[in-house]
């Protein structure tokens, strides 16, 4: 049964511990093994893309039975891109708070129509994924959400959901990935029937919040580091200190 934590966020138990300690196997072996792997995203330095390394059907199969389905039902006012999921990227990403890991992820949306978020272990503090508003909404850089990661639980989101990875405070994690992705969509998108990239496009409502911003992936994060200081500034709790 999926949980609604917050709108439009769901989350679930989706794998047992067992299943979770098969693939962080599976994940170490094929690290150790010597061969050529790509890294899953721009974002992450580390983790492996599973489609890649023999696993495709299994998250195929994943997609087909239970994702696919749990898009349709969960967003019913989102059929035109949940209602034909028929092919995915799927990865593992590692964090880790020794020296040369990744220790967080900015703030982004994902090039998906749907995501599926599940925490394979292994022990680790803080690292909680952050949620602000749908990418083209009026709140879409204003906080909502934090999800405590618990091992062998998923979150299913829509992929303009914009969110991030807070830092790592101790340990290591590694998270599966599944990318859900539509060709219908996407093609009609291509010729311009669709926006691929956030729908509606609304002005932004109000003061941004400063954990939804991206240092990366906003052209305005100067712009708006500077409306922050300023309402700072003007604030009550400001001019009575």
């Amino acid at each position: 049964m999926a949980d609604e934590v917050s709108p439009g966020i769901f989350a679930f138990d989706l794998f047992t511990p067992a299943f979770c300690a098969l693939l962080v196997a599976e994940a170490d072996a094929f690290e150790g093994s010597g061969l050529p792997r790509r890294r899953p995203n721009t974002m992450n330095n580390f983790g492996l893309i599973v489609n890649e390394i023999g696993l495709e059907p299994l998250m195929s199969d994943l997609v087909a039975s239970l994702l696919g389905p749990a898009c349709r039902a969960l967003f019913p006012e989102e059929l035109r891109i949940c209602g034909a999921l028929d092919h995915h990227h799927s990865f593992l990403v590692q964090y880790r708070a020794a020296a040369g890991g990744d220790t967080n992820l900015d703030m982004h949306h994902d090039a998906s129509e749907a995501t599926l978020n599940v925490c394979l272990g292994r022990d680790f503090a803080g690292a909680g994924l952050r949620f602000c508003g749908r990418n083209g909404s009026a709140r879409h850089r204003r906080s909502q959400y934090t999800h405590a990661h618990v091992k062998g639980r998923a979150v299913l989101h829509l992929g303009r959901h914009r969110h991030g990875a807070d830092d790592i405070a101790a340990g290591d994690r590694l998270n599966l990935i599944v990318w859900l992705r539509s060709s219908t969509f996407r093609g009609a998108a291509a010729f311009g029937h669709a926006d691929l990239d956030g729908f509606p496009k609304q002005p932004e409502a109000g003061v941004v919040d400063h954990v939804c911003l991206s240092a990366a992936n906003d052209a305005d994060y100067e712009e708006q580091l500077e409306k922050l200081a300023a309402a700072a500034v003007q604030s009550p709790a400001s001019s009575s200190s």
